[in-house]
Parts: structure tokens; C-alpha cells; sequence
């Protein structure tokens, strides 16, 4: 059973969630007449920073529930002021390739940081209305050893707790349960905005006696999608 798996313990860390604002779906032009060649399209993805000095920049990205990954290389340094090597950021970019999760050669257009957290756990008490604020699920999915989260989220200026918290008492099964807690710090009504964030499970996932992790969603968006489960390849 598993016994020696490191985990943050829950303390009160408020964490200041960064939104991302404006972006742009893929698009791509089209010849309308004046004989303008068509350009690339330009992807969006949320990937993790490998390797940056003087030579170029380097991402992995890593396919939806897979440990499948396409290195992306621009061989112009850019900027990451904000990411350490292994946090994830948004990348906005051309790739040379265009097919999908092949690696590639890119053109950086943009990128944004992102809020990376570590997976932490905690007894009941720390649990204890771990719903209190509900998510609006986008999309959630693993990548790696990271769970990556899409979701809209009240705009707040103020710090607030987003955490994914193992439940202690699961610790011994070989699916451990985790919950998605959402405190915000203030209750003034506000709009919404996006946000994506990386919860980096490493201590688990590389740990074999745990075949998979159980994640626990107060899903506005979709009530009956709240609990989803991320298993190992085999």
C-alpha cells in the first residue's frame, strides 16, 4: 500500500489566480482575390517550459490524458519572465508542422503565465466545505504528471483559495481521492473571467502503488460532471 508518498500539507496560502484575458480562437486567412498566399494558423495551448537560454526556448506539450508529448522549439529566446523551467504557461505560436502534437520548430506569437500549484492534502477538517464556491468546468484533463484546469471563475482582485486537496483518508487505496477547493476571500458580485491552471501531481503519479487519481468538481456548469477519474496507462 502506498506509505511513502510526499505531499504538501494544506496551510492557509491564499493564491492570486492569474486570468487571461482576450484571447483569440484559431484563425486562419484566406486568398480573397489579390493573390495573397494563405497563413498558418496560429494555436493556442497550454504547455510546459523546458529549456530557455541564449539558443531558443523550448515547450512540451503533452496530449489530453497522455503521456504523450510534441517538443516545441523556437530557436528565438522568449520571453518567460513570470515561468521556472517545469511550471506550464499559455503559448500562443506557429508551429513549422503543422500536424497535430508533432513536434516542431515554432514562431512564438504570445505568451502568458499561468497560476502553478502543488498538489496538497488534507484530513476532514481541511476539507470541510471544500464546495464552498462553485467552478464553471471548461474542461479538465491530465497531462503528464500535471491535472490542467479550464474553468470560469467570479473576477476577483483579491486572493482567494484554489487548491486540488487529497483526501488523507483515501491515501491508502490505489485511487486516492482529491477535491478542487474554491474559497474566494471577498463576496462582492462580479463577472466572470477564464482561468487556466496546472496542478502538478508528480508525487503521486510517479509513485506505483497508485494506479490513477479521483478528482471531485463543484461543477456549476454541469452538475452531473462532477467527479472524474485520471487512470495510468498501461
Amino acid at each position: 500500500m502506498a506509505t511513502h508518498t510526499t505531499l504538501n500539507r494544506l496551510y492557509p496560502a491564499i493564491t492570486t489566480l492569474a486570468a487571461l484575458f482576450g484571447l483569440a480562437a484559431s484563425t486562419v486567412s484566406c486568398d480573397s482575390g489579390n493573390n495573397n498566399p494563405p497563413h498558418q494558423a496560429t494555436l493556442y495551448n497550454m504547455v510546459e517550459l523546458t529549456a530557455h537560454d541564449n539558443t531558443g526556448t523550448t515547450f512540451t506539450l503533452y496530449r489530453a490524458d497522455s503521456d504523450d508529448a510534441a517538443t516545441l522549439r523556437s530557436p528565438i529566446p522568449v520571453d518567460t519572465t513570470g515561468t521556472k523551467i517545469g511550471e506550464s504557461l499559455f503559448l500562443a505560436y506557429i508551429p513549422a508542422n503543422p500536424q497535430p502534437y508533432a513536434s516542431s520548430d515554432i514562431d512564438v506569437v504570445y505568451t502568458t503565465p499561468m497560476t502553478n500549484r502543488p498538489l496538497k492534502q488534507a484530513d476532514s477538517d481541511g476539507l470541510a466545505n471544500w464546495d464552498a464556491d462553485p467552478v464553471y468546468l471548461l474542461s479538465i484533463w491530465r497531462g503528464g504528471t500535471k491535472i490542467y484546469v479550464r474553468a470560469r471563475l467570479t473576477y476577483d482582485t483579491a486572493p482567494r483559495f484554489y487548491e486540488l486537496i487529497v483526501d488523507e483518508a483515501t491515501k491508502s487505496q490505489p485511487v486516492p481521492d482529491a477535491y478542487l477547493l474554491h474559497h474566494r476571500t471577498g463576496s462582492d458580485p462580479s463577472f466572470d473571467r477564464q482561468y487556466y491552471v496546472t496542478f502538478d501531481i508528480a508525487a503521486l503519479w510517479n509513485n506505483p502503488d497508485y494506479t490513477g487519481l479521483r478528482v471531485h468538481v463543484n461543477n456549476s456548469n454541469n452538475p452531473a460532471a462532477s467527479t472524474f477519474l485520471f487512470s495510468k496507462e498501461r
